[in-house]
């Protein structure tokens, strides 16, 4: 199996070898093979004929599938294009699968879903009098991980599951290539929201992805072709048997899951797929033997009529007969006295897998960051791999799960924010994924002060607004200025302090006192278009918030007084004229205060905002833009004071807003209502991805 080692980008292009193929019946020849991290628009065809391409790029769609696109001009050797009628037709080819795409203007276009995975690709373009002309390419990919706390493998599919705490999100990831795609989580699936899956059960028969839920203490199923989600029992669904913390899952059968509970009644519970009602199998109210201080993980034997259960508060693995529920401890503390099995003993059991070939349980323990084997008969215990064995690949092990086919363990870091494979017949690790985490590049970015970011998803890069010039930084921590004292002519850039970005047309828009500087991102030329030297009929003080909402520029303006909302306004500037309108100021209806606008963003013909220069003053307000009204947004049931509001952003794939204070984010939709608490700062890494 081909494994992913090292690389942080979400995506590198490497272009390898030019196959070429002459336009006409004459020979072809092929140049020496070259290396290059860009395509080479130079590389000719023996016939004069040209491929050349720019990068792919990672598009996602509402439902949070993932995508290539590959794009670029199709040239003949004058430097012109063909036309449209002598292109029969653009694929992208990898062994026998082809993926067609179109030409059209002198441009190709292919679209192909991220599965298409890591190797060797032909670009072929086929032309109506039979001759064809060909590129290839290298892909190589590592998807980044987030806080990774659980993990399912589908062997039938050769993928794994993996639940980022941080994101709330589950991700599908190809095992051979490292490819992934987002299943559940903010913009993908439908249906109930998952908060923490704290374990996780894959059936392929019916593609059906089985998870707990520990912060809604419920069993939720997600149709993995669809994404949607939909709960199987919580205690609203029966309230006779309630969950308190639900840790492990298992499939019984076609009616059956079995779950453990790690509080209130501390055990094992069978749970009807169909009604969602639960029965007590093995707890403090059913069945002989020791009693659970905390079930946590669990798993059936082969001929399904016992369950193996870590008993994490007690550091032991239970034996459970499903008929009778009794409990018998095969490895750890007894009686909490005698010992069974020998060995060293594992400290807690973050992950529990069943080692099917070896008939043994593997155990992650998170405490000493070690892999333990357990032998289900004698109950000793060996460690496989620890810190010392597993080098730089382990770092705080948080879950484990057993690949059959190849005889590996997949072990979950959630520090290190990776997988890894440990070969259980050689010993070897290998990394197969590997995230940012918190060390997002090792590029020296000392000296550059961020003021403002902007996103830019068409070239999965950041756009950053320093104190003297705009910079990208890519996904490898790549930093390059777009514009400033070496790039571009025009207008000086000099401590803006707000920003605008239009994806579409890459331009940049900076505001600073009553200025508004256009930037083009290709040349990174700056151009002034108002000021009140250029537009005198409406003055601006000073600018705190820019918003570009596709055809005209929304600002926020701060008026002479910083002590008071006089003069503070909200206008809109024409990006071709530098023309201002008012749109909402001091005057206009409403019980909102544009006092000292910090954030804006326009949905459908509402503008959102927020206010306050100090935390105790930040509000979130809304302007009618028919009629300049403006009212303070009051959300009576979010959980935490918005007097904290640090910062708002518009998640335009899902039209909600995003609110961000000191503790936690909250996502609101245009109801106004709050949808779900979805990231906890406390846990998170240093990005935040929308």
């Amino acid at each position: 199996m081909q494994k992913m080692i090292g690389a942080k980008a979400p995506l590198a292009i490497l272009v390898t070898s030019l196959l070429l193929l002459g336009c006409d019946d004459s020979e072809s020849s092929s140049p020496e093979t070259s290396l290059v991290t860009a395509p080479d628009p130079e590389a000719e065809m023996a016939s004069g004929t040209q491929i050349s391409f720019d990068f792919p790029q990672a598009n996602s769609n509402l439902a949070g599938m993932r995508e290539f696109t590959f794009y670029g001009p199709v040239a003949n050797e004058a430097g012109g294009v063909f036309d449209e009628s002598v292109v029969e037709k653009i694929e992208l080819k990898h062994g026998e699968d082809s993926t067609l795409g179109s030409y059209s203007n002198g441009e190709f276009l292919v679209t192909a879903p991220m599965s298409v995975g890591e190797g060797e690709y032909t670009l072929v373009a086929t032309f109506t009098d039979g001759s064809v002309a060909e590129q290839s390419i290298s892909l190589s990919n590592t998807s980044l991980l987030h806080y990774p706390i659980a993990l399912e493998i589908d062997e039938t599919n050769n993928r794994v599951f993996v639940f980022e705490d941080n994101a709330k999100e589950i991700q599908i990831f190809d095992l051979e290539s490292g490819y992934g795609q987002l299943l559940s989580g903010s913009g993908s699936g439908s249906g109930v929201w998952v908060e923490e899956a704290g374990d996780m059960y894959y059936h392929s028969a019916t593609d059906t992805l089985y998870l707990v839920d520990e912060d809604a203490d419920a069993v939720t199923q997600i149709n993995v072709a669809t994404g949607e989600r939909t709960r199987i029992t919580d205690d609203d669904i029966d309230p006779s048997n309630p969950l308190s913390r639900p840790e492990g899952i298992a499939y019984l059968d076609a009616n059956t899951l079995l779950v453990a509970e790690s509080s209130s009644d501390h055990g094992v519970y069978s749970v009807d797929i169909d009604t969602g009602l639960k029965q007590q199998i093995s707890t403090d109210n059913a069945g002989n033997g020791d009693f659970f201080a905390g079930a946590r993980k669990l798993f059936i034997s082969q001929d399904n009529t016992h369950v193996f259960v870590a008993d994490d508060s007690e550091d032991r693995l239970v034996k459970v007969e499903l008929s009778s529920g009794d409990r018998t401890v095969i490895s750890g503390y007894h009686g909490g006295e005698a010992l069974v099995g020998s060995g060293e003993e594992f400290q807690s059991a973050e992950g529990l897998a069943y080692d099917t070939t070896r008939d043994k349980a593997l155990i992650a323990d998170d405490s000493q960051d070690k892999l333990f084997s357990v032998d289900l008969i004698s109950g000793d215990r060996t460690v496989l791999l620890d810190k010392a064995t597993g080098g730089a690949l382990i770092d705080d092990i948080t879950d484990v799960d057993y690949h059959v086919g190849e005889q590996s363990a997949y072990i979950l870091d959630k520090e290190l924010d990776s997988i890894v494979a440990f070969d259980m017949n050689t010993s070897q690790v290998e990394s197969l994924l590997k995230g940012n985490g918190d060390d997002f590049s090792t590029v020296d970015h000392s000296g550059i002060e961020a003021i403002k970011v902007e996103f830019d998803a068409l070239n999965n890069r950041v756009i950053v607004l320093t104190e003297d010039a705009l910079y990208s930084i890519d996904s490898l921590g790549n930093r390059v200025e777009l514009s400033g004292s070496s790039v571009g002519v025009g207008e000086e850039i000099n401590s803006f302090d707000a920003m605008a970005f239009d994806e579409a047309s890459q331009r940049v828009w900076v505001g600073k006192d009553n200025s508004i500087v256009e930037v083009d991102l290709t040349s990174g030329d700056r151009t002034l278009i108002t000021s009140n030297t250029i537009d005198g009929d409406l003055v601006l003080d000073r600018i705190t918030a820019l918003h570009f909402n596709g055809t005209a520029l929304v600002v926020g303006d701060e008026g002479a007084s910083d002590r008071n909302s006089e003069g503070d306004q909200i206008v809109f500037v024409d990006i071709e004229t530098g023309k201002k309108t008012l749109i909402s100021d001091e005057n206009s209806a409403g019980d909102a205060v544009l006092y000292k606008v910090t954030q804006l963003f326009q949905y459908e013909e509402t503008l959102y905002g927020m206010t306050g220069f100090r935390p105790v003053e930040d509000r979130l307000f809304q302007v009618d833009l028919a009629t300049g009204e403006k009212n303070y947004i009051s959300i009576d049931s979010v959980p935490v004071d918005l007097d904290t509001v640090e910062d708002i952003a518009y998640d335009k794939y899902s039209n909600r807003i995003l609110v961000i204070n000191d503790e936690l984010v909250l996502s609101i939709d245009q109801s106004l209502k709050p949808q779900n608490l979805f990231l906890d700062f406390t846990k998170m890494s240093k990005d935040i991805r929308r």
